[in-house]
Formats: C-alpha cells, structure tokens, sequence
C-alpha cells in the first residue's frame, strides 16, 4: 500500500483516491468498484454474506453476556475481553450442526469452552479462588452455592495491600438467538485475611425460561480498605 510522504498527511477523499491514517502511518488507496449493493444482492457474496451474520451474531452473543455480568462484577475483563469472547462465540456458533450455514446459533451443548474463557487474559479464576464449591440448582431457578470451611487467607490468593475481599456468585438465563438476558447475584459480607474458616452460602434467584441457557459465575473482588483494587480481582464461569 502506498505510503504519503509529503510534510501535511491528507486524510478523505480526493478523486478516486482515499487518503487514511492506520497505525503504520498515512496510507492512500484507489477507490474499488465494491460496494454495500453489491455484497448484499450477488450471489458471488452469499458466502460472505453468510459469515457476516454468524459474525455479528457472535459479536452480539459477547456483548450481551460480558454487560450482564458486569452489572455484578464490574472488574471482569479487559480491554480485549470483547474481542476474545466474541471469537470464542464464533467457534461456539460454528459447532452447531442443527441449522444451515448463515443460521447456526449458539446451542447448550456448545457452550462447554466458555467455562475455560479467561475474562482477563492470563489471569484466570483459579489463580486468585482456590475454595471448594458445593452447587444446586432447584426446578424453580433457585442456585444455591456453598464454600464450608472457606479459610480466607488460605482459599484466595491476596494481591501486595488487599485487607479483605468479597466473593460474588453470578447466575444469568440467557436467550442468545433473541438476544435476551435476565441475571441475580449474591454477595458475600467482607472476608477479612485471616485464617478463620466461615461456611458461606449464596443464592441467587432466575426465572426458568423456555429455551433459555443458564450460566453461572464466581468472582472475587480485593480491597484496600474502603478502596477496589483491579490486581488479583478475577472472575470465571464455572457451570
């Protein structure tokens, strides 16, 4: 691609050439003959046209699910969370073998890799939540999670200033093909860092929906006194 290399970089149109920024410098390009017409009516496009809807579809799939979860937990994730759960949903869409190509959905039985999905990159739940977990789930959508002799300063792994955490559990019914959400979640009181061992029981509440796929989570947030801290804090699908 031709590079600009005059003293006033142009950026726009000119012509049929296009003059752009990138982050290799200023670049310019000669208008093609492809337009959105084009794409969306020849069937030289169909194809295209095809992995462009699973691709929105798994764009949407990601946002739908990482701001739900972040009404609850609003330290997961990082700046390229979106992008790395949207080509994790991608794969997930590709694996549906009941629809056609251009109409696969995210199905139950595909979602099994979201729950090794690192919210943030290299920093997954078990490097800062090392408790054993009991779970239930009643027929009228009633999650129930149990952590007996949860033993703080030994079960979570405390971030250099962090006086206490607070560990939430997060349940979400999901319709991803309607792109619908609902969500509950619990938290538990302040755990100091200590050695004292507490039996803790949280429970959420979801309605139990047709065709709905329910997920749940764990997160774990680190404190500096009154203060949130982003170091250690992590949180991680777990059914």
């Amino acid at each position: 691609m031709p590079k600009q290399s005059g003293p006033l970089p142009i950026e726009g149109t000119l012509g049929d050439l296009i003059f752009y920024k990138t982050i290799h410098g200023h670049l310019v390009r000669r208008k093609g003959n492809l337009n959105k017409e084009r794409v969306s009516t020849e069937a030289a496009f169909e194809g295209s046209r095809k992995a462009s809807s699973e691709f929105g579809r798994a764009g949407a799939a990601s946002g739908l699910l990482r701001n739900e979860i972040k009404k609850h937990c609003p330290y997961v994730g990082d700046g390229q969370t979106h992008a790395r759960l949207s080509k994790l949903f991608g794969e997930i869409i590709r694996a549906d073998k009941t629809q056609p190509v251009g109409q696969r959905q995210v199905q139950l039985e595909n979602i099994a890799p979201l729950k090794q999905f690192e919210w943030k990159q290299d920093h997954p739940l078990s490097r800062s939540f090392w408790g054993q977990c009991g779970g239930s789930m009643s027929p009228e959508g009633k999650l129930c999670i149990t952590m007996n002799a949860f033993d703080p300063k030994r079960d979570l792994a405390w971030p250099h200033g962090a006086t206490h955490a607070v560990l939430s559990v997060v349940c979400l019914s999901a319709n991803f093909s309607e792109r619908s959400i609902v969500s509950d979640a619990a938290q538990s009181t302040p755990l100091a860092k200590n050695n004292i061992a507490v039996n803790l029981s949280l429970n959420c509440q979801i309605p139990i929906l047709d065709n709905n796929i329910v997920l749940a989570g764990i997160g774990v947030q680190f404190f500096e006194g009154e203060k949130p801290m982003i170091e250690g804090s992590g949180f991680g699908l777990v059914g």
